[in-house]
C-alpha cells in the first residue's frame, strides 16, 4: 500500500478513501501475494483549482470511519491523509475496531483505545507506528517515504524473530 501511495504522491494524488474495500489482495505465485489500491474515484490532484461548474458534491469526501480530521474539517489534504485512513484500515484489520469509534460532526473522537492491540498481540513497535499514523495533526504523521521506511525495517525486523526461533 505504501507503494502505492508512494506512486500518488508522485503523480501528485491523494486517493482520500483509503479502507479495507478499496485494497485488493492479488495471488502471486506460491505464498506471495500483492496489495492493490482500488476506486480513485475520489481522488484529487493536489493543487488542483476546481472549476464549480463540474462539482459534484462539495464538503465531505470520503468513509467516515477511515477518514482523516482534514477530510471531516474540510481543509487541504495531501498524502498525509491517506496515510491516516491507511492507519485506521490496519488498526480496523488488526482488532476488528476503528480507532476513534464514531467521531462527531467535526471529525472529532475520543484518543485511540491502545489496550485493543495489546488485546491483538500487536507488537509495540508496530502499534506505536500506527499511533503516529492516526495523529489528529496532519504533521505529525510520518511522511510517506519515513513510513515505508520503518514498515521495512519492523517487517524485517519480525522476520528475524521468526528465523532465530526455529534454528536448531
Amino acid at each position: 500500500v505504501t507503494s502505492a501511495l508512494l506512486a500518488a504522491e508522485a503523480r501528485r494524488l491523494v486517493h482520500r478513501d483509503i479502507k479495507p474495500a478499496n485494497l485488493m489482495m492479488i495471488a502471486g505465485t506460491d505464498a506471495d501475494f500483492t496489495i492493490k489500491v482500488i476506486d480513485f474515484g475520489v481522488a484529487k490532484a493536489l493543487g488542483e483549482t476546481s472549476d464549480p461548474r463540474f462539482a459534484t458534491q462539495c464538503g465531505f469526501i470520503g468513509t467516515p470511519a477511515f477518514a482523516s480530521p482534514e477530510q471531516w474539517a474540510n481543509r487541504t489534504v495531501d498524502v498525509r491523509s491517506d496515510i491516516y485512513s491507511l492507519g485506521a484500515t490496519l488498526w480496523y484489520l488488526l482488532t476488528g475496531r476503528t480507532p476513534f469509534g464514531e467521531p462527531d460532526a467535526n471529525g472529532n473522537s475520543a484518543a485511540p483505545p491502545v489496550e485493543q492491540l495489546k488485546a491483538a498481540n500487536v507488537p509495540s513497535r508496530f502499534s506505536a507506528l500506527l499511533l503516529s499514523m492516526v495523529a489528529r495533526e496532519a504533521g505529525a504523521r510520518p511522511d510517506v517515504h519515513a513510513l515505508a521506511g520503518k514498515l521495512e525495517s519492523l517487517h524485517r525486523r519480525e522476520r528475524r524473530k521468526r528465523t532465530r526461533r526455529f534454528v536448531f
